[in-house]
């Protein structure tokens, strides 16, 4: 009866129903039986409430949820594999990573998602395989997200900058390096700040100024050498245009680059930085590097 008003019309009845189930303590054979929900494709409310109360029992559906993860059918593993994510117990990670190498793509990506957010850096190496494996598009987003959620800053393998090659996947590339490479890849995303979608051109300075910031004084001058050999050269036009206010990483980017350039051309950005209190002590500093000739 319970598993009936699951499928209810009306969601109030689905609601309590999910209560009941939940409350009354069901042992794994009951919570196998829900499981068994998932299957009913014509009715998403149900299996809705069967994926909300699973996410209520917690840890006493951990068994159940491993025995199910490896179904032959591809829908149900998806809804196994968003489950775990949710409930976030350790005893997943094994059988998420498993499932990076599933024959769905949306069963994959939803593994390296949920391996993403289980902040156990001890999978970066299996992410890193995988995403060289996987030339799923999809899959590849996903776990470069994940990617950059659970590394630490290093040396990115030259299979991971390769694919900034590839338009689609510019940008997830440079926002990744942003939170994980070190100086090993600076050439590769200032080679993206001429890029011809405005998107890859603000990762890629946002990435080069993350980079910056947690460099020692080695890298950091390489990274400003670069960046001054291209005062007055045209690449600069493609980074005026990417000024927006509501992006507080990218204006400190953007200020920031004003004073390793040195391009007086930067002036415009700084004076509509300082309109944002959060911006206005950097963006007059800034700004007074120019001189009479940036107050002209």
């Amino acid at each position: 009866i319970i598993f009936i008003a699951m499928g209810d019309e009306s969601w109030r009845v689905r609601k309590e129903s999910v209560e009941a189930f939940v409350n009354a303590s069901p042992d794994e054979i009951a919570i196998e039986k829900l499981l068994e929900l998932l299957r009913c494709e014509d009715n998403a409310g149900l299996r809705n409430s069967a994926a909300e109360a699973v996410i209520h029992l917690g840890t006493a559906a951990t068994l159940p949820l491993i025995r199910m993860v490896n179904d032959p059918d591809a829908d149900v593993r998806k809804f196994i594999v968003d489950l775990m994510g949710a409930l976030r117990d350790p005893s997943f990670v094994q059988h998420l990573l498993n499932a990076l190498t599933d024959t769905d793509v949306n069963v994959a990506a939803a593994a390296a998602e949920h391996l993403g957010s289980s902040g156990d850096s001890s999978v970066v190496p299996d992410l890193i395989r995988a995403i060289i494996a996987n030339q799923a598009v999809l899959f590849r987003f996903s776990a470069l997200r994940a990617l950059s959620a659970l590394a630490k800053p290093s040396h990115v393998p030259e299979e991971i900058l390769r694919l900034a090659e590839h338009d689609i996947l510019c940008k997830a590339v440079y926002d990744c390096l942003g939170s994980i490479s070190d100086d090993c890849s600076i050439s590769l995303l200032i080679d993206g700040f001429n890029s011809r979608q405005k998107s890859c051109r603000s990762s890629a300075v946002k990435a080069v100024y993350r980079i910056y910031v947690r460099s020692g004084v080695n890298a950091r001058q390489k990274i400003l050498d670069a960046l001054r050999s291209m005062n007055g050269k045209e690449v600069i036009s493609g980074l005026l245009n990417l000024f927006d206010s509501r992006d507080a990483l990218l204006t400190e980017a953007l200020i920031w680059c004003s004073a390793a350039t040195g391009d007086i051309r930067f002036v415009p950005v700084l004076v509509e930085s300082f309109e944002d209190e959060r911006f206005t002590e950097s963006a007059s500093k800034t700004l007074k590097i120019f001189g009479t000739e940036g107050l002209s």
